[in-house]
């Protein structure tokens, strides 16, 4: 049995929304995961000399360091993409449409041979056209699915917290074997190299709309795209739930309520290393996409403006 190692484990708890101070980065809250579970790999959380209070201690010691994980990566979430997104009721694309709906019909008609001599706004690094990274982008959060990745992490908790008060090991959920993170990190790096361009805030509206009809079908992906904004403040309260729930199950534990197997922690410290390379990278996606479409309206403006639409 070995105990002696975990006794020697910082996992110290922080029963408290993590302060402005000691917030992480999703990556350094990816390592934390990963020492936990390669921490479990290595002890025995039986006893078979006499000292079944000190394992209960370290189970429960090692369920609070991913609870303060949780709590790290909920709080990370907040400070990194929520607070953008919080107080969304329409994206800035769909409010100028439905207040230019005249303009917007005059606008994607326009004739193209002269919106194609226009200097136009584009977000810095943009090497390709509004179209393709747009495109790219969608794919990428698609394919993350970050909205169900959320979901499926509120039911692990709540069966959890089941399998606490039952004594049955909880059902593994999968949150993304190796293919799928490789095909995530795929389609994010696709996304990503539409950035890779020169350091600019305009360019020509020839180079980013080669075509008028790819003008207005980039309009109409944007106006698709927005669902994914939507979808933040969702992910945000599913998180939330995950994070009370791991209290509650804590706060069960600390009083000798239930009791947690080797099973479920490995189970939730990989699913913590799979949130917090997804949140990492979904981060990024989605502020790009809120880049894209935010320049995308600027030209629009631009347009009704200076052809008085």
């Amino acid at each position: 049995m070995v105990l002696q190692s975990l006794k020697n484990q910082d996992l110290s708890v922080t029963i408290a929304i993590p302060s402005e101070f000691n917030k992480k980065t999703f990556q350094e809250l990816y390592c934390d995961s990963e020492k936990i579970k390669n921490l479990l790999c290595t002890i025995e959380l039986t006893d078979n000399s006499g000292q079944e209070n000190f394992v209960v201690d370290g189970i429960v010691r090692l369920f609070s360091g991913i609870v303060n994980i949780v709590m790290h990566i909920v709080n990370t979430f907040k400070t990194n993409i929520f607070k953008f997104y919080k107080n969304l009721k329409r994206t800035e694309l769909r409010y100028f449409h439905e207040s230019n709906t005249a303009s917007i019909r005059r606008i994607l008609s326009f004739d193209y041979e002269l919106l194609s001599q226009m200097q136009v706004p584009v977000p810095d690094k943009l090497g390709t056209t509004y179209y393709t990274a747009t495109e790219a982008g969608m794919n990428c959060l698609s394919v993350m699915n970050m909205k169900e990745r959320s979901m499926a992490f509120v039911s692990l908790t709540n069966n959890l917290k089941s399998s606490v008060l039952s004594g049955q090991t909880i059902e593994i959920m999968e949150f993304g074997d190796q293919t799928d993170l490789g095909n995530i990190q795929k389609s994010f790096q696709k996304f990503n190299l539409c950035f890779t361009g020169k350091r600019t805030n305009t360019i020509d509206f020839a180079t980013v709309f080669p075509t008028m009809e790819e003008f207005k079908n980039t309009d109409m992906l944007l106006m698709k795209s927005e669902n994914y904004q939507y979808e933040v403040n969702e992910i945000n309260n599913n998180l939330e739930a995950c994070e009370a729930r791991m209290n509650e199950i804590l706060s069960f534990l600390n009083q000798g309520v239930g009791n947690i197997s080797k099973q479920d922690l490995i189970v939730l410290s990989d699913t913590c290393m799979t949130l917090a390379k997804l949140f990492d990278l979904y981060g990024v996606t989605i502020q790009d996409i809120t880049r894209l479409e935010h320049n995308f309206t600027l030209i629009l403006k631009q347009i009704k403006r200076q052809f008085n639409l």
